[in-house]
């Protein structure tokens, strides 16, 4: 056999062999147990207006799971972008992206801050949520991000599977903030 088709037959073989692991890999892969919708109060707010959204999560699995959450922050991660795509700006000192940040949050304030602020003190809940149920969350998203800025944003949630460990993401919507 001549160098040209050894190196054919070798490219076949991993091909087949590449496509095979693919295969076996798409078959491994869970389905979220969860999934995450989000819609809004109101589609328009006036600036300085709290904002609202309602927040799902459903046990789409055929089995009871149970999750833990902080409830001073929520069940969600909420991601909220202005027109040109970027994170909105952070409204709580020791955030970035709406997330607790605790590297910044130790650059940005003193030990005695930090206690202060009550940002480390958890309050942790168990919740069982049996197959085909939804647990509800309001939350105010203006109290993350500074939307009194005129012009539109868009809003997702997320958050972590409890069994695949991946990011079950919403869908997005889209809120327009007016002048006041």
């Amino acid at each position: 056999m001549t160098l040209l088709k050894l190196a054919i037959v070798g490219l076949s073989f991993a091909c087949v062999r590449d496509a095979v692991s693919q295969s076996a890999n798409q078959v491994q892969k869970k389905r979220p147990a969860t999934s995450a919708i989000v819609r809004a109060e109101h589609d328009t707010v006036k600036a300085g207006a709290p904002i609202f959204l309602n927040a799902t999560l459903t046990n789409q699995s055929d089995h009871e799971l149970t999750f833990g959450y902080d409830r001073n922050r929520g069940i969600f991660e909420v991601d909220v972008f202005d027109d040109a795509g970027k994170f909105a700006p952070d409204k709580r000192k020791g955030y970035r992206n709406g997330r607790l940040d605790l590297e910044q949050l130790a650059r940005t304030s003193t030990p005695e801050q930090v206690i202060k602020s009550g940002l480390l003190t958890g309050n942790a809940v168990w919740v069982t949520l049996k197959p085909g149920r939804a647990l509800v969350e309001t939350i105010d998203v203006s109290k993350y991000y500074e939307m009194t800025r005129p012009g539109g944003y868009k809003v997702l949630i997320q958050r972590p599977d409890p069994e695949t460990k991946e990011m079950v993401k919403s869908n997005q919507i889209e809120l327009t903030v007016t002048k006041p």
